[in-house]
């Protein structure tokens, strides 16, 4: 375990229950699923870092930044019970997001349920592009 790394996330505990509800329709871990989209952005954010350091202008990738979050100020923090959640990564990606997390001057926390958002709100507004209508609505069928 010596390549491992421990990453606390708070968040309220209907974000954590998405959060598992998610995993489950992916069938990975919690953590397995929130590194999946939590690197992409990560990998986005430290692409943004170089180009602006090259003076390149970010305009034409507009719509990708956008939808990342890489560009809006997170929402506030909902209201309601709290919880925390352990996610388990490599020291490497949990590097990577402390950097990232700290560009944009937002806690750890804040950076993943902020990303995580996103991708819910696009997931939501393309349900058939993202595969989740047909997987919610067998689960519904199920109960």
């Amino acid at each position: 375990m010596g390549n491992r790394a421990a990453l606390l996330i708070h968040c309220s505990k209907d974000e954590a229950e998405k959060i598992r509800e998610m995993s489950k329709l992916q069938r990975r871990t919690i953590s397995g699923c929130v590194l999946f989209v939590l690197m992409r952005a990560v990998q986005l954010g430290e692409n943004l870092i170089r180009m602006r350091a090259a003076g390149i202008d970010e305009l034409p990738f507009a719509h990708v930044i956008e939808a990342y979050g890489l560009n809006s100020i997170p929402s506030k923090t909902p209201s309601g019970p709290r919880t925390t959640m352990l996610l388990w990564s490599s020291k490497d990606e949990a590097k990577r997001i402390r950097i990232v997390a700290a560009m944009r001057e937002m806690t750890i926390s804040r950076f993943v349920i902020h990303t995580l958002a996103c991708s819910w709100r696009i997931a939501d507004a393309f349900p058939i592009f993202t595969g989740t209508a047909k997987k919610l609505a067998k689960r519904r069928d199920s109960r």
